[in-house]
């Protein structure tokens, strides 16, 4: 991803198949748009990162984040982790079934 100055992240819609917690488990599709600028690099290690909030579609007391990150050299991706947000409570949701789709990389 080094040629890119940002990206953009497609997750897909997702819900638990079974299990706890399953009918309040509906995370949105999410369009998260990151800058790979130096400028925008974080204190710790230089790696870029950035999140998206959404509202669960199905649920109108519960959020849903999404984190992503972008190596320092901008050689690798990663999805840091993906939560539910009850309250002041937040949970794991990595294991709705949403994922990663594509990646679109801009010059600007």
């Amino acid at each position: 991803m080094s040629p890119y100055k940002r990206i953009k992240i497609y997750t897909k819609a997702g819900k638990k198949t079974s299990g706890v917690g399953q009918d309040a488990s509906n995370t949105p599709a999410v369009v998260l748009e990151m800058s790979l600028d130096d400028r925008a690099a974080g204190p710790t290690g230089g790696h870029f990162m950035g999140s998206a909030v959404g509202q669960k579609p199905n649920d109108t007391n519960r959020l849903f984040t999404v984190t992503c990150a972008v190596s320092a050299d901008k050689t690798s991706f990663a999805v840091l982790r993906m939560t539910t947000l009850y309250g002041t409570a937040a949970t794991a949701n990595g294991d709705c079934n949403g994922y990663v789709f594509k990646i679109e990389g801009y010059y600007d």
